[in-house]
């Protein structure tokens, strides 16, 4: 088991050619948070959204800004979860008619 592993992070890894930045996305163990991994920092993001503008150097202190459960977090992660409801709610309504 690799030490990611351990720490319950799933990574993935986009590069379309040698010219463009290398993007990791790791997806952290029980949240609904994506870590991105960009120039060499970390943010914080749920599904295509970004949730905090603040840049980490390293995973575990993203982990450790998730496990403080921060109001400014669970009032965007709510946001961000109410906007997927309503759009899921609207495709429903639009394949009815």
């Amino acid at each position: 088991m690799t030490k990611n592993e351990e720490l319950g992070w799933t990574t993935r890894t986009l590069s379309k050619s040698k010219n463009e930045q290398l993007v990791e996305f790791i997806e952290l163990k029980n949240s609904p948070f994506t870590a991105k991994k960009e120039n060499d920092k970390y943010m914080i993001i749920m599904g295509n959204h970004l949730v905090s503008n603040e840049e980490f150097n390293t995973l575990k202190e993203v982990q450790a800004k998730i496990k403080r459960k921060d109001w400014d977090l669970l009032l965007i992660a709510s946001a961000i979860y109410n906007e997927h409801v309503q759009e899921y709610k609207q495709s429903i309504n639009n394949s009815k008619k």
